[in-house]
């Protein structure tokens, strides 16, 4: 039951969980595997990013477009890279910029479903310092949650950028999950 509002609904719909563990903890994994019993009455939107492996070796990362899964390679791991891209943040990791693009595309057309009766969940796989550090990679969802326009997020986040998370949507959702794997 909802601790804030005492609607009697689990998850709260004004809720925000926070997904959160080490790089191969399982994060992705968690939200694939089809999204807890405790949403089982909502259909995700959003994004999923899970790895891609070759030989045992992550080698890039996908992006999901939820509901329709329609996957797109978001990034490739550095060292397999020929060329850096201008305004490389020195991640691991070279995005695709026209990827991200659409990205940001899908996630801003997402708040028109809320219209066709579901009970949409938003799904944000995963927020890191491309987003809560320099203000760019999936600006659309950072957008999404800063205005609750989906009142039941869930949202990935790297331990490190747990607290800068928190601080961003603690006035915008009443109830703040952390679920550390």
């Amino acid at each position: 039951m909802c601790d804030q509002c005492a609607c009697g609904q689990k998850p709260c719909p004004g809720s925000l969980t926070l997904l959160t563990g080490d790089s191969g903890s399982g994060k992705t994994t968690w939200v694939t595997r089809g999204i807890p019993a405790a949403f089982a009455s909502y259909e995700a939107v959003g994004v999923l990013c899970p790895a891609v492996f070759e030989a045992g070796e992550k080698v890039a990362i996908e992006a999901w477009l939820l509901p329709t899964r329609r996957r797109v390679t978001l990034a490739r791991r550095r060292d397999l890279v020929d060329c850096m891209p201008e305004g490389d943040k020195g991640l691991g990791w070279v995005f695709d910029n026209d990827a991200v693009g659409m990205v940001n595309g899908h996630l801003a057309r997402l708040d028109s479903r809320r219209a066709v009766g579901i009970t949409p969940l938003l799904v944000l796989d995963e927020l890191g310092v491309l987003e809560l550090v320099h203000g760019t990679g999936f600006t659309a969802g950072l957008e999404l949650l800063d205005t609750a326009v989906f009142p039941t997020a869930i949202a990935v986040v790297r331990p490190a950028l747990l607290a800068t998370a928190q601080r961003r949507w603690e006035s915008v959702y009443p109830q703040i999950n952390i679920v550390t794997l």
